[in-house]
């Protein structure tokens, strides 16, 4: 007999139908209290309502993945504009005046990493909303404190899945109590 615990979830979830079924026939025969039919079904759906949830989930994944990428690719390029505006004013080596800025490292390039992308972006936000003057507002190049923020030109990224998590109820164990008949082999 093979006794081996299936990895699959649509496995798992077979057995499971399975144990529901067996519980329904045989559950009142071996005096099965506490995870009785009803109470294992209901386990079940709780399980399946999980897996769907999280399917959901996952299959979101790529579209967020997506609009992170094109909102990380618009900064960089928003990055790019303002170091070349503020250059026109601050100059185009770093300086002690490009400080107030949020160019990180003592350098004018824009950062590699998306952290750093971001933390800059706060940086310059503060900038234009203190150095208004600074801020650039034409039909071809928009460098100001709204574009710093993300909240210009762009639409917003998709508001994610409304996903509700639920618990679900612990497998009921049966009391640590001796059998009451021996199972002996004749």
């Amino acid at each position: 007999m093979n006794n081996t615990f299936p990895s699959g979830r649509p496995q798992l979830f077979a057995l499971g139908e399975d144990m529901a079924d067996g519980l329904h026939n045989h559950g009142a025969a071996v005096d099965i209290k506490q995870n009785t039919e009803p109470v294992f079904r209901a386990d079940l759906d709780a399980a399946r309502t999980a897996e769907s949830v999280y399917a959901a989930a996952k299959s979101a994944k790529d579209g967020f993945a997506t609009a992170l990428r094109i909102a990380d690719s618009n900064s960089r390029a928003f990055l790019k504009a303002a170091r070349a505006v503020l250059a026109q004013g601050l100059g185009e080596v770093w300086s002690a005046a490009w400080e107030a800025t949020g160019f990180p490292n003592p350098s004018t390039a824009v950062p590699t990493t998306q952290d750093e992308r971001l933390t800059l972006c706060g940086g310059l936000k503060k900038y234009f909303t203190d150095n208004p003057a600074m801020e650039v507002n034409t039909p071809r190049l928009v460098v100001n404190a709204a574009r710093a923020d993300g909240s210009s030109r762009h639409s917003p990224p998709p508001e994610p899945p409304s996903i509700t998590a639920t618990r679900t109820p612990a497998i009921r164990r049966p009391r640590a109590t001796p059998p009451r008949t021996s199972c002996a082999r004749a």
